[in-house]
């Protein structure tokens, strides 16, 4: 899979075309050089019709998904995954759905230079495929090429942040969020649960009303110290 190097020479050429021993090429994103002809008349001529031949490339898949998955996420996960997917264009957004090969994604692992940000890619392109797997039911797309892909590996952070690093971030947060910090400060809850605090309590089957802002929170009708 090409790596997208910058062209030295003949930068003015479309986007994968070469000049070599006065022929223009294609170099086809699965590996495969096309010869488009020897003048820029039929190189061009060539290229149309080479375009015109691949519909439903990875980009418009893409594409489609960003218009129609990613709003049903969390703003921070589109904002995420929207650059994620920007990325992925660019590496194989030229690409069928059938010419992506596992040997495609493990090299991109290998390859981008962050190896964490490198697992989340793929696992937003596998999510990619498996809705054009089992949502969009794309023709000839039987296959996620990411799946039993070892992945890169991940060592948790165990930074310990100080009280006053962490005092520092509440007095500069929203008040929702400061009552949040102390939660997790006292409970070590996850954040998940922190989020989802009122839904869990609610089906534990107990109540939890704020009178009135900036006063206790009430649990089955008792205050909360």
């Amino acid at each position: 899979m090409p790596v997208g190097r910058k062209r030295k020479h003949n930068k003015a050429l479309p986007r994968r075309v070469y000049l070599r021993s006065g022929t223009y090429w294609f170099a086809h994103p699965g590996g495969k050089w096309i010869k488009l002809g020897r003048t820029e008349r039929d190189m061009y001529t060539a290229l149309a019709n080479l375009e015109s031949d691949r519909p439903g490339t990875m980009q418009a898949h893409f594409q489609r998904y960003r218009k129609k998955i990613l709003p049903q996420k969390a703003k921070s996960t589109q904002v995420e995954q929207g650059r994620q997917l920007t990325r992925l264009v660019k590496v194989f957004g030229e690409m069928l759905p059938n010419e992506v090969k596992p040997s495609h994604v493990a090299k991109f692992l290998r390859s981008y230079p962050a190896p964490v940000q490198a697992n989340r890619h793929i696992a937003l392109l596998s999510d990619v495929f498996s809705t054009m797997i089992s949502v969009w039911i794309v023709d000839g797309v039987e296959r996620n090429p990411c799946q039993g892909i070892k992945r890169n590996k991940e060592t948790p952070r165990t930074r310990y942040v100080e009280d006053i690093e962490f005092l520092a971030v509440q007095e500069k947060a929203p008040h929702h969020i400061q009552i949040l910090m102390d939660l997790a400060y006292s409970t070590g809850l996850r954040q998940f649960v922190l989020r989802n605090l009122k839904r869990i309590l609610r089906w534990m089957g107990y109540t939890l009303k704020q009178a009135k802002v900036g006063r206790n929170l009430f649990l089955n009708g008792h205050p909360c110290s």
